[in-house]
């Protein structure tokens, strides 16, 4: 769930500055291919920190059952 709405608010920002910069993206593609790269790395960094943090919480739950403060997740 952490990372469909990683993606959903990378989307979000993407056509925030999609819409922002949509007269800059008509007069030169190379822009838009570059923002989409931007925009792509930025997705792929928040997913892999979100992973990353669900990883610690999984392995601080497997070593003290005490510590995981939703045990229904």
């Amino acid at each position: 769930m952490n990372i469909a709405l990683g993606i959903l608010g990378g989307l979000a920002i993407a056509t925030i500055l999609l819409v922002l910069f949509a007269d800059l993206i008509v007069r030169n593609l190379g822009t838009i291919l570059a923002w989409l790269l931007i925009v792509g790395v930025a997705v792929g960094m928040a997913g892999l920190v979100l992973l990353l943090r669900d990883e610690q919480r999984v392995r601080r739950a497997q070593r003290d059952p005490d510590s995981d403060p939703d045990p229904d997740r």
